[in-house]
C-alpha cells in the first residue's frame, strides 16, 4: 500500500527487501542448500516396488519419513485384476511404520498395494506400488493403469475436493480481513471505529472466517478419507476429524472466533465519538485472540512437522500475521478510507503505508526462509507442483507491490480518489490471487525430503512428475558405503536408459564425487564400496534420462543424505 513518507528511504527499505529476498533465494541453490524435510513420504516398503518374491509374503509394510494417522486411511492388497485380496486388521507397530498381515499364501502374479494416511502436518496422502510373486510376467502399462485407478478409488469425490479448497481460501482471505482491520481500526486509524462500513467487514470477516472453521472440520474426514457428500455428515468422520490435530487446531479456533465475535464489537462501541474509552482488558485480550487466529495455519500446515518445527512455526506466525495486518489494512483502506471525507484520512493512509513496509519485510524475509526449509533447491522451483505454485504466489506479490509503488506515485501527484480506488482496487484482486495461491500451497507436498532410515542406511527420495527416484546409502557410515538407486513413477517400476549420480562433501571437504552406477534389474541401479571419508550432509545430484531413445529427456533432481560417524 503506498503512502507519503519521504520517496529515498522508502526506495532503501525497499531495496533492502529486494536485496535480501534475492540474498536468500539464492542460498538455496549454493553450500546452504539443504532439504530439511516437511512432509511425510515412503522410506521403504516390504515387499519393495517392483519386486519379484519368490514365495508369499506374510505382510505388506509400509514406512514413513515421519508419523501418519491411518483412522481416516487405510491399506488395501488387490490381485493383478483389481480383486481384493483377503488380509488381516491393518496395524501400525510405531507412528512411522504400517503393517497389513496377509491371511493366506498369494498364489504366483502380480499384485497392487494402494494405502492413503493423514501426515502429522495434517495433509492427506496416498501411492500405490505393485509386486510380483513366484513366476509372473513384470508389470506392463495395464498393471500400471489398474493400479492408478484403484488408487483413484481412494481420492474424494471432486465436489468435496473443491468445497474443501474454497474453505481453505476463505479462510485465508476472512483471516486477513479480521486480523488487519481490527488492526486498522485499533492502530492506524481510531476514527475508523466510528465508521460502520469497517465494523460490518470486520464481523463480516469474523464470521466467514467461522463458516470455513466449521465447513472444514466437517469436510476434513471425507477429504482424506477419499468420499464423497454423505461422508460430510458420518459421526464416525467427525469423532475422528476432532481426534486429529487439524481437528483440535482448528476446534480452538471457533473458539476464539466465538469470543472474539464478543470482544471486537467493543472495540467499534468506543469510538472516538462515543466519548468511551476501551476498557483496560481489551488490548491484550485482542492480542491474545488475534495471535491464536495467525498461529492456527502454522499449527496444522507444513511448519508443524520436520525438522526444526518450533522455528517454522514462529517463521508461519510471523508471516501469516504479516500478511494479515498488510492485506486486511488494505482491504479497509479501498472500501472505506478513500471514499471518507474525514480530513484526518490521508494521515492514516500515510501511517498504515509505514505499516505495510515493515509488513513486506517480514513476509519477504520469513517467506525466502520458509522456501528454503520447504524446497531445498533451485531445481525444486520449475520441477515440482510445489515449486511451480510457489514462483506463481511470489510473481503476484511482486505485481502487488508494483501496484503499491504506481499508487504511491499517484499519491504523490494529487490524483482523485476514484483513480486511487481502481489502482487499489487492483491490487485487492491480486491479493485474492495471493491468498488462492496460498491456499494451494498448504495442500501440495513440498520437496524437500531428506530421510535417515533407522535401519542402517541415509536415504533420500527425490520426486518430479515424471520420475520417482529413491536414493539409499548403505550403512550410511564413514567408510565403505554401497549406493542403490530406485527409479518408479505411479508406484511401478521405471526402466530408464541411463541414470547418473553425484556425491557432493560438507562444505569444505572437498569436491563432488560422480559414483558410477551399474544396472542390476528394471529401474534398479547400485554401485558397490563407495568411499565416503567424511560425515555430515552429503549433496545428491542425480540425473535420470526418460523418454524413447529418438527423443530422450534428462531430469536433474537434487536432494541430500546425512552420513553418520564411522562406528
Amino acid at each position: 500500500m503506498p503512502g507519503a513518507p519521504p520517496a529515498r528511504p522508502s526506495l532503501r527499505r525497499g531495496l533492502a527487501v529486494v536485496a535480501f529476498a534475492i540474498t536468500t533465494l539464492g542460498a538455496l541453490g549454493g553450500p546452504f542448500a539443504v532439504a530439511a524435510g516437511a512432509h511425510a513420504d515412503v522410506v521403504d516398503t516390504s515387499p519393495s516396488a517392483g519386486a519379484v518374491l519368490a514365495r508369499s509374503p506374510g505382510s505388506v509394510r509400509i514406512w514413513f519419513t515421519e508419523r501418519v494417522d491411518v483412522r481416516l486411511g487405510g491399506m488395501t492388497l488387490y490381485d493383478g485384476q483389481g480383486g481384493r485380496v483377503a488380509t488381516g486388521r491393518l496395524r501400525q507397530p510405531s507412528p512411522e511404520r504400517l503393517v497389513l498381515p496377509v491371511r493366506d499364501a498369494l498364489p504366483d502374479g502380480t499384485y497392487i498395494v494402494t494405502w492413503n494416511a493423514v501426515t502429522e502436518d495434517t495433509h492427506s496422502i496416498r501411492g500405490t506400488w505393485t509386486f510380483r510373486v513366484g513366476d509372473a510376467a513384470p508389470a506392463d502399462a495395464t498393471t500400471v493403469d489398474l493400479a492408478q485407478r484403484l488408487l483413484a478409488e481412494r481420492r474424494p469425490d471432486r465436489s468435496i475436493a473443491v468445497v474443501w479448497g474454497i474453505t481453505r481460501w476463505v479462510g485465508f482471505a476472512a483471516l486477513a480481513v479480521a486480523v488487519g482491520g481490527v488492526w486498522f481500526a485499533a492502530v492506524v486509524w481510531p476514527t475508523a471505529r466510528d465508521r460502520r462500513r469497517v465494523r460490518r467487514l470486520v464481523v463480516g470477516a469474523l464470521v466467514a472466517l467461522l463458516a470455513a472453521t466449521v465447513g472444514g472440520l466437517a469436510v476434513f474426514g471425507a477429504y482424506s478419507r477419499g468420499g464423497g457428500p454423505t461422508d460430510l455428515v458420518a459421526p464416525h468422520l467427525w469423532r475422528v476429524t476432532l481426534g486429529t490435530r487439524f481437528g483440535v487446531v482448528w476446534v480452538v479456533r471457533a473458539l476464539v472466533l466465538v469470543v472474539a465475535l464478543v470482544c471486537v464489537p467493543v472495540l467499534f462501541r468506543s469510538g472516538p465519538g462515543s466519548g468511551r474509552s476501551l476498557p483496560r482488558w481489551w488490548a491484550p485480550v485482542a492480542v491474545g485472540l488475534g495471535g491464536a487466529l495467525v498461529a492456527a495455519p502454522a499449527l496444522s500446515g507444513h511448519a508443524a512437522s520436520g525438522d526444526g518445527s518450533g522455528a517454522a512455526i514462529a517463521l508461519d506466525v510471523v508471516h501469516v500475521a504479516a500478511m494479515a495486518v498488510w492485506l486486511g489494512g488494505l482491504a479497509v483502506v479501498w472500501n472505506v478510507v478513500l471514499t471518507d471525507d474525514d480530513p484526518g484520512a490521508p494521515g492514516a493512509v500515510t501511517r498504515f503505508s509505514r505499516t505495510a513496509w515493515w509488513c513486506v519485510a517480514a513476509l519477504v524475509a520469513t517467506g525466502v526462509l520458509q522456501a528454503w526449509r520447504l524446497v531445498g533447491s533451485l531445481d525444486a522451483l520449475r520441477s515440482t507442483d510445489f515449486g511451480r505454485i510457489l514462483v506463481v504466489k511470489v510473481v503476484v506479490v511482486a505485481l502487488v507491490l508494483a501496484v503499491a509503488v504506481g499508487v504511491r506515485d499517484r499519491l504523490r501527484r494529487g490524483d482523485d480518489t476514484r483513480s486511487l480506488r481502481r489502482s487499489i482496487g487492483l491490487e485487492v484482486v491480486l491479493a485474492a490471487v495471493v491468498l488462492a495461491a496460498t491456499a494451494l500451497l498448504v495442500e501440495a507436498a513440498p520437496p524437500a525430503r531428506v530421510v535417515t532410515d533407522r535401519s542402517g542406511s541415509a536415504d533420500t527420495v527425490l520426486t518430479d512428475r515424471r520420475v520417482r527416484v529413491d536414493v539409499s546409502v548403505v550403512p550410511g557410515r564413514v567408510g565403505s558405503d554401497d549406493v542403490h538407486v530406485y527409479t518408479s513413477r505411479r508406484g511401478a517400476v521405471l526402466a530408464v536408459p541411463a541414470v547418473e549420480l553425484t556425491l557432493d562433501p560438507p562444505t569444505g571437504a572437498g569436491g563432488p564425487t560422480a559414483v558410477p552406477l551399474r544396472t542390476l534389474g528394471p529401474g534398479h541401479a547400485f554401485s558397490p564400496g563407495v568411499a565416503i571419508p567424511t560425515a555430515g550432509r552429503w549433496g545428491v545430484t542425480v540425473t535420470v534420462v526418460t523418454g524413447p531413445t529418438d527423443r530422450p529427456e534428462r531430469v536433474v533432481l537434487h536432494g541430500s543424505v546425512r552420513i553418520a560417524p564411522a562406528s
